[in-house]
Formats: structure tokens, sequence, C-alpha cells
């Protein structure tokens, strides 16, 4: 219901609105979209090849209308649209005006109202890239390396939108993908002359693939998905001629899965592109790969009496360096389980989440326990003082009695030296004297004299003496 007031405020009335259904809406929209002008794809062709820049910008943004609104486009369409856009890039000066064109004509990818067209689009462009490649010179290489680039990263992010799409539609979207690459850039089975052209874009594309996609899915992708993306670089090495390619591919993708795409922390000495978080650590990039299917893939194309005798042993290389890879993985999973406490792991393996609050928890018991544990240590500590006072005091009191008993010993001891010493003084004055020695018999009569003396004479006891060392050191 709405109200509708007549010429007079006072007057108003009630009108009842009829609801819209699904044909009027579509019809109105149709007119809205008539009335935007669309320029037809000609003229857009040639507006985009104009030497004026502001018509060329012009007739970009009348291009992306266009796709905006149509939803069907014929293959031949598409390759007349690419062959002015590759015009328009070439006539592109000044590198952030490039760079800033690149990213525009990269965007209608995603413009497109259904997902055949938006793969056409791919199509035409490395089949254009593909036929013009060796049209471009030295001066102008930079900004068709960036084209390429952008190009491959929207592919990348295009696909990854659909990949769990329902229906089977992402693998549809996939294998159409790696189709196109393997007729176009990564086409092995192009003549020789077509092959030395488009050398450049091979190598390119080889030094780029695993850096954009990485970029797009930040490692968040599956195995099988991963293995599928690698197909066309793997059927071009068993059927390529090229040996140039085929080194590069072995160096820039698959030893690069295995080395800065790993687990590792190592860096194939070709990786220009590296992050670094706040702290200045370089930042790990890691793919989810499967080394042990992709070294029995090598090894069973190797083997297939299609693959060409030239590439075998490369192939064969490569199988046994991944399968050591996939040993080297195994090995760091093994050590890395004994990490992993037990009992924060469940039945699946499963890696438990503590709660917030436990933490502040055990903090606060580990601090009770402790405090316990230092007073029953200071208590043990004053028992053992008291326990050892006692002692001592038993020790010094037994260390004087010994002490005293040692004075009364050597007390004795003096008293029965003296006394021995004047009992040897009243002998001695009790002997007679000694005749007067004759001179013939000199040497015989003091022999004689000494042995009288010996005889006569008790040995000094030398028991005191030792006594009083004793007694002294004792006492000090």
């Amino acid at each position: 219901m709405v109200i509708k007031g007549g010429g007079d405020s006072t007057n108003y009335k009630l009108v009842k609105t009829k609801k819209r259904t699904q044909d009027e809406i579509e019809r109105e929209e149709i007119k809205k979209q008539r009335k935007v002008k669309v320029y037809p794809i000609k003229e857009i062709a040639e507006g985009l090849v104009s030497e004026d820049p502001k018509t060329r910008l012009a007739h970009l943004t009348q291009l992306k209308t266009l796709i905006n609104h149509n939803t069907l486009f014929t293959e031949l369409e598409l390759l007349q649209i690419w062959k002015a856009l590759f015009t328009y890039v070439w006539g592109a000066d000044k590198p952030l005006w490039q760079e800033k064109l690149n990213e525009k004509i990269s965007d209608l990818i995603g413009i497109f109202h259904k997902t055949d067209m938006s793969l056409q689009f791919i199509r035409a462009f490395f089949v254009t890239m593909f036929q013009k490649w060796h049209l471009i010179d030295r001066y102008r290489l930079d900004k068709y390396y960036s084209l390429v680039r952008k190009m491959l990263r929207k592919s990348f992010k295009f696909l990854l939108k659909y990949q769990d799409a329902p229906n089977g539609q992402g693998v549809i979207l996939l294998q159409d993908f790696i189709d196109v690459l393997k007729e176009t850039c990564l086409n092995p089975s192009s003549t020789p002359t077509t092959t030395a052209e488009t050398n450049g874009l091979v190598l390119h594309i080889s030094d780029i693939y695993l850096v954009e996609l990485y970029k797009v899915s930040e490692g968040y992708i599956d195995a099988s998905y991963l293995n599928k993306l690698l197909m066309p670089f793997i059927n071009y090495l068993a059927k390529s001629e090229d040996d140039v390619a085929a080194l590069r591919i072995r160096d820039r993708v698959f030893h690069r899965i295995m080395t800065t795409f790993s687990p590792f922390d190592e860096r194939d000495p070709w990786m220009v592109e590296e992050e670094y978080d706040e702290n200045g650590e370089l930042v790990q990039t890691i793919f989810p790969t499967d080394y042990k299917m992709l070294s029995k893939l090598f090894l069973a194309i190797a083997s297939s009496k299609k693959t060409k005798a030239e590439n075998r042993k490369l192939l064969f290389n490569l199988s046994n360096r991944f399968e050591a890879t996939a040993k080297k993985l195994k090995d760091l999973e093994e050590s890395a389980d004994n990490l992993i406490d037990e009992n924060f792991v469940d039945d699946e393996g499963n890696i438990i989440d503590q709660p917030e609050g436990d933490d502040d928890d055990e903090e606060l018991e580990d601090g009770d326990e402790e405090l316990d544990e230092e007073l029953e240590d200071d208590e043990d500590l004053e028992e053992l003082e008291g326990e050892d006072e006692d002692e001592d005091d038993g020790e010094e009191e037994e260390l004087d009695e010994s002490l005293l008993q040692l004075e009364d010993e050597d007390d004795e001891d003096e008293v029965e030296f003296e006394e021995e010493e004047e009992e040897e003084e009243e002998e001695e004055e009790e002997l007679p004297p000694t005749p007067p020695p004759k001179k013939n018999n000199n040497k015989s009569n003091n022999n004689i004299a000494k042995k009288q003396i010996q005889t006569q004479s008790p040995p000094a006891k030398k028991q005191p003496q030792t006594n009083n060392k004793k007694s002294n050191n004792k006492r000090k």
C-alpha cells in the first residue's frame, strides 16, 4: 500500500500496488542495458590500436562494458580482441603505466558471466603470445613479461575459485586449462624453428609458474591438484627436443618444489623473490607435495615407449630425486612426532589445544608448590643447623678432654725423663777413671773404651720427645 497526495495537502488516498513478476524485472534490466551504449567488437579493436592515448583508454573501458553486457563471444572475436590488446601494450610507455595497464587487462578474466568464456579468453591470450612472442624486441620484453605474469596469476585465481565447485565444475576447468597450456606455450610437438622462436616464453613461464601459484594459494592447495597443474611440464619433458627449456623446467619447477617450496629450509639459487616477516626472518613457503607419487609418475613416463630416448636420463634422475626427498620428509615427520608430548595428542594424532585458563592455574599451582618446597627446605635447614650445633658442642667437649689427657701424659713423661737423667748422672759418677792409653795399642784401646762405654751407659729413650712433639702439635 502506498499513500499518494493530490494537489491539496489535505487530500490523500491509498493506492494498491502490484508485485512485479520476474519477467518484468528482467525487462527493466534490459531497458537499463539498452541505455548504455555498447560499441561493436570491430570498433573497439580499432580504438585500442589508435595513436591517441585517451582514445585507447576509452575503448578499453568500452571493452569492459561489452564483456559485462555480452554473454557469448566466438573464438575469432576473442582472438581479434587480444590482437588489439597486444598492440595496445606495445605502445604503452613508462613502467608504472605499463604495470597498471597490464593489471586492468588481466582483470577482464573475472568480468565474464560464464566460466567457459573466461577460459576461452585465457586460451586466446596464450595463443596470441605463442604466435607473436618472436616479434617482441629486447626493449619491450619487460612489459610483456609483466603481462604474462599477471595473466597467469589471475588464471590461477580463477581456477582456485571453482576448485571446490559442485558437479565437478572445478575439475573440468582445471583439465581445460591444462589442455590450453599443452596446446600453446608448452606445446612440445612444435617444429624446431617455432620452438626456437617461442623458447623465451617457455623459460619465463617456468620461472614464474610456482611463484605465482603460491601467491594466489598461499600453500593451501591439495597435493593431487598440484600434481595436475604440473602435468604440462612433465609432458614437455617427455616429448620436447629443446634441451635448454628442459633443463630450465627441471631447475625452476621440479627442483624448486623440492627446495624452496618444501619444509627443509632450503632455497634454490635462482629464487629471487623472498619474503621476510617483522622479525627479519625468511618466510617459509611450503606446498603440500606428494613426492612419492611424483617419483612413481616420473618413473612410469621414463619407462614409456612414447618417451624420447634423449629425455629418459633426465626423467630417471628426477624420479630418484623425488624418492630421496620423500624419504627425507618421512624422517622429518618421525623426528617431529617424537617431540610432541603424548598428553596433547588424541587417538587420531591431532594436537589438542589447551584452554587459556589452564595455563594460569598451572602456573599458580606451580608457584604454590615452589613456596611449599622452599618452606620445607627452610625447616630442614633449621633442624640440620640445630643438630650441627649440638654435634659441634659435643665435639668441642671431647676435644677439650682429650687435650687435658694429653697434657697430663706429657707432664708424666717429663717427670720420668728427668728422673732417668738423674740416674744416668749418678752412674757416671760411680764409674772408676779410665787408665791412660798406651802408644802401641792406641787403636785397640780406643775400641775397648768405646765398647765399655756402650755397655755401661744405657741408651737414651726417645719416646718422651715424640710425645712432646705430638702434644705440641695437638695444642697448636
